[in-house]
């Protein structure tokens, strides 16, 4: 018996729809239009990349044969409190609200639309799944037909979207979407032809876009200009004393017929430029004996309780915070840790604040380089 298609949804719809894939996703249009209203409203809530939202997507998934038709109607917005920072992480109590909303949308209770994946705005770099996502996917997200919606918002043009879903071999591809599309009802509709013969399905067969992987840092070429070690000028006083080059320096010679007073005015002058310069050496070594520098690659990592909440900290000035182009920051408390990935900005923020839970909570900071390498600090918090 041959797979057949489900009847089509009245409603307009997108149709995402990767090449070999065994996904066929209908996005309605209004669930664009309302999600953008809230994706643009946290994106200018903060200066630079702006706040992330997300929440439930709902809809039906309808299985037929090894293909799978998932129609998304309408979502729901699940708040966060940023106790990480601008991103879509959600804390303890913002989990409490997804839950609920996961219980209240549950496919078990009869509902015409209810839970088929979740959605977030991305304004980070590139447009991909992190290993936070991943996690919080397979954990809140367990069916494998359950998909994952990211949109990049832009602040002059239309957002990028894509899918994301769980392959047949039980993996998901999170460094980029089979297909990304423009996040807005005018392009996706201009994109299929005449707007007022469009059809109510469009579908979108914009080639994939693959994620940049972090800009490798290539020193710029520097211009160098030689000076010469030593300058000829004559000396005052001895008129009769002359200069010239051997083997790169330059060296006395003096000229027959020459006074010993002249050779006498010179050596004297010799023997009060060594003291002088023999002085000035002495105090600059015992300054830097004494002074020794901070290393300019360290992360000063601390931690204070600010009202119920603990503030850590890190120096925005190091070098590897300047140079590094991710963070990742563990909290672990008792046995339980909490994995915090960081992007550029959230990196040269030099803050987080973490709800405090137990007496003594370690945090551990490592910040990715160039070329494989990192530098990591820990610091211990104990309640006084």
């Amino acid at each position: 018996m041959e797979d057949t298609v489900p009847d089509e949804s009245p409603r307009e719809h997108y149709v995402w729809q990767p090449p070999g894939k065994p996904f066929t996703i209908k996005l309605a249009f209004d669930v664009i239009d309302r999600m953008n209203v809230e994706i643009m409203r946290g994106f200018g809530a903060v200066r630079r990349r702006g706040t992330e939202a997300g929440g439930v997507l709902l809809g039906r998934i309808d299985p037929v044969g090894s293909h799978s038709y998932i129609t998304v109607d309408d979502f729901e917005p699940v708040p966060c409190e940023y106790a990480f920072g601008p991103s879509y992480i959600l804390s303890t109590q913002d989990l409490q609200h997804l839950r609920k909303s996961l219980a209240q949308f549950d496919p078990s209770a009869g509902l015409d639309i209810y839970t088929v994946g979740y959605y977030r705005s991305h304004t980070r770099d590139g447009l991909f799944l992190d290993d936070g996502d991943l996690k919080f996917f397979r954990e809140y997200f367990p069916d494998p037909l359950h998909i994952a919606l990211l949109v990049k918002p832009f602040a002059t043009r239309a957002g990028a979207a894509g899918f994301f879903f769980e392959e047949p071999n039980g993996v998901i591809v999170g460094r980029a979407s089979y297909l990304e599309f423009p996040f807005r009802r005018k392009d996706l509709v201009e994109s299929s032809g005449d707007p007022e013969e469009a059809p109510p399905e469009v579908r979108h067969s914009r080639p994939k876009r693959s994620v940049p992987s972090p800009a490798r840092y290539e020193p710029e070429p520097v211009e160098t200009t030689v000076v010469p070690i030593y300058e000829t000028k004559p000396i005052p006083g001895i008129p009769d004393y002359e200069t010239k080059p051997m083997f790169g320096h330059y060296a006395a010679e003096p000229v027959r017929g020459r006074s010993p007073a002249g050779w006498l005015i010179f050596a004297l002058m010799l023997v009060v430029f060594a003291v002088a310069a023999g002085y000035r050496y002495s105090g600059t070594m015992m300054q830097s004996s004494a002074v020794s520098p901070a290393d300019p690659f360290g992360l000063n990592l601390t931690a204070s309780r600010v009202d119920d909440n603990i503030l850590v900290k890190w120096d925005r000035q190091s070098l590897a915070v300047k140079g590094g182009w991710r963070g990742l920051l563990t909290i672990t408390e008792g046995g339980d840790s909490k994995a915090v990935q960081m992007d550029v900005p959230q990196l040269q923020n030099g803050t987080v604040l973490y709800r405090h839970v137990a007496p003594e909570i370690h945090f551990k900071l490592e910040v990715f380089l160039k070329e494989q390498r990192s530098v990591v600090e820990t610091y211990t918090w104990r309640a006084k």
